[in-house]
């Protein structure tokens, strides 16, 4: 019995990316997120995000993920397909106070607040802890102000009672969407939510952003049910890897072909 389905991960649902957004390709339009889930459920099943822990064969089964909590996901969510997905929410985001911290480095170099002539997103993930954050966070109050404003004026992030229902099985994606490689035990501790059952990695490329220490580190503080990845994932015990779709795929076949590769590379 294959109890490992075959899991897609969303972030954004919106006809334009949020101003903190800009700066990643994860806003798919709600038209072709419609004709997603249409292309997906006459090719698999798309079963209820809690089958995941449940003694059935999940062979050729989808389950839909989002991840970060975005209001307007939510939304077209509701309005678009009725089986119950995963979302994987960071705590200190639901304010709406927060702004997610590798957006804020991107703003500052836009406001030639912060140096440096690489690859940002790499750097910002791989040298994560809470001296980047503090200092990221400092920057930011003082010198972008209506960058602030404007964030908090978009009501990104849905609130944590706006996932009652049928349709949301609630799961932890860590307080501040840490890179959790190189992050200390101590500050693991205190990133980790563990009033709920399921953890998606953030970023959550093997290597990268986690290894079997990781895990072991995170099965320490608290047993999540599963753990999600990203991509093509070693197999760990307990680990279920996430297919990211593409933003962009406006055709049925290109889409199916992404996700039969994907099931080939992680033997689904």
């Amino acid at each position: 019995m294959n109890k490992k389905p075959i899991v897609l991960l969303y972030h954004e649902i919106a006809e334009k990316p949020s101003v903190i957004l800009n700066y990643y390709n994860i806003t798919i339009h709600p038209l072709v997120f419609k004709k997603h889930v249409k292309w997906i459920s006459e090719k698999y099943s798309i079963v209820p995000a809690d089958c995941i822990s449940e003694d059935v064969d999940l062979k050729n089964c989808i389950i839909l993920s989002f991840d970060d909590g975005y209001s307007n996901a939510l939304r077209y969510f509701h309005e678009i397909c009725k089986t119950k997905a995963f979302w994987f929410l960071n705590k200190n985001f639901m304010d709406n106070e927060k702004i997610f911290w590798l957006s804020k480095l991107f703003m500052l170099k836009d406001l030639g607040l912060f140096k440096y002539n690489g690859d940002l997103d790499y750097f910002g993930k791989m040298n994560y802890s809470n001296k980047l954050l503090f200092s990221i966070d400092t920057l930011f109050k003082e010198y972008a102000i209506n960058e602030l404003e404007i964030a908090k004026k978009e009501a990104l992030y849905a609130k944590i009672e706006d996932y009652s229902g049928d349709l949301c099985l609630l799961g932890d994606h860590t307080k501040n969407h840490c890179n959790c490689f190189n992050i200390t035990k101590s500050e693991l501790l205190t990133e980790l939510n563990s009033e709920l059952d399921y953890f998606a990695i953030p970023f959550g490329i093997y290597g990268y952003h986690w290894n079997e220490n990781t895990i072991k580190a995170i099965n320490k503080i608290h047993n999540y049910k599963y753990i999600f990845s990203v991509g093509r994932t070693k197999e760990v015990d307990k680990v279920i890897p996430r297919l990211q779709v593409p933003v962009d795929i406006t055709e049925k076949e290109e889409l199916i072909n992404i996700i039969e590769l994907f099931k080939r590379n992680n033997n689904l």
